[in-house]
């Protein structure tokens, strides 16, 4: 009877080391890579609580675990976080990871930046004998520079679709006249203030009805559209239309053939046209106050650092300046 007893005693501890202590056979493998599949070594990874090391050939593993979810994740300089949640089950689990390299990664590697902006607002972006010229060029090429790259390479987008673009990746970033909202905030990061501005009524200098925005009153006004311009032109009460353009040029055409009555867009804009036009002035005075920044998408918050700092040393070296009085015929505006 007690032999009896004994072997039962050890088929019941077999059994539960077994079928209970599912642990020791219970585990996670797999690899780390960059986007060009390349593996990654001594890459950290986070299960949990828990700490492992991809090898030589970007593997890693986790063993003992219990049968249960846990959130995997991954950070490493140059690349975007990873994080899912991963269910183990007994036996062995697999997951592969594919690291996706972060913008700035990728400007490094082409060696430029790849640039955004609508080149038909002088004198910020326009065209000139089939390329883009102005200040915001200049000034995007010096940022490049002082980050290292070789070059700033400007793509001509529609403004209607850029911040589109920007954010299924077109490009790296914007540079064309973005002035710095709290609603823009929330869909794109802005760089530090590079130029102060504001919106100005542009009328033909034969039109003495309009002095400033109170005139405005059964006028059909000109408008880019989706920009600060044409924000502030529907919060006028009275304009009988407020008609909008892609491009700032044909509503500037159409200003001086007498199809709209006035203009309302930035001051720097409006001011370019009235020096380069004879029959166009600016009247009333500044309707609101707006500073421009350089755009990048919401999970790109080390290029916007890298752009600030380079910012930062363009003014401190007097190169910001010299491009100013080059475009503006003046001192920066503080």
């Amino acid at each position: 009877m007690r032999r009896f007893f004994l072997i039962y005693l050890v088929l019941i501890l077999v059994s539960l080391s077994f079928f209970g202590c599912t642990g020791s056979s219970t585990f996670l493998t797999g690899t780390v890579k960059n986007e060009d599949n390349q593996p990654l070594k001594d890459v950290t990874i986070y299960l949990d609580g828990r700490t492992s090391k991809t090898d030589d050939n970007g593997k890693f593993e986790f063993r003992n675990l219990e049968t249960k979810k846990y959130r995997f994740s991954v950070n490493l300089e140059g690349f975007y976080p990873y994080e899912t949640e991963v269910d183990i089950s007994q036996g062995e689990s697999k997951l592969n990871v594919s690291l996706k390299y972060t913008t700035l990664t990728k400007a490094r590697k082409r060696g430029y930046l790849l640039v955004g902006s609508d080149v038909t607002y002088p004198p910020f972006e326009y065209m000139e004998n089939g390329k883009p010229i102005g200040f915001d060029v200049d000034l995007i090429n010096l940022v490049a520079k002082e980050m290292g790259l070789e070059r700033a390479e400007v793509m001509d987008t529609a403004w209607d679709g850029i911040f589109a673009a920007l954010k299924t990746e077109k490009f790296d970033i914007i540079i064309s006249s973005v002035t710095i909202t709290d609603e823009r905030k929330k869909e794109i990061l802005f760089s530090d203030p590079y130029y102060n501005s504001g919106q100005i009524i542009a009328i033909r200098k034969d039109d003495n009805r309009i002095k400033n925005e109170n005139d405005l009153k059964g006028m059909v006004v000109g408008v880019q559209i989706n920009t600060t311009g044409d924000f502030s032109a529907q919060e006028i009460p009275g304009i009988k239309e407020v008609k909008r353009y892609d491009d700032i040029q044909q509503a500037f055409q159409d200003l001086e053939i007498g199809r709209i009555d006035a203009i309302l867009n930035d001051l720097p804009v409006n001011a370019y046209f009235a020096s380069t036009r004879p029959n166009i002035k600016l009247v009333g005075t500044l309707l609101t106050e707006e500073q421009y920044g350089i755009c990048a998408r919401l999970v790109d918050s080390d290029l916007i650092t890298e752009i600030n700092s380079a910012l930062r040393k363009v003014k401190e070296s007097g190169k910001y300046r010299e491009i100013y009085l080059k475009w503006f015929g003046v001192e920066p505006v503080d």
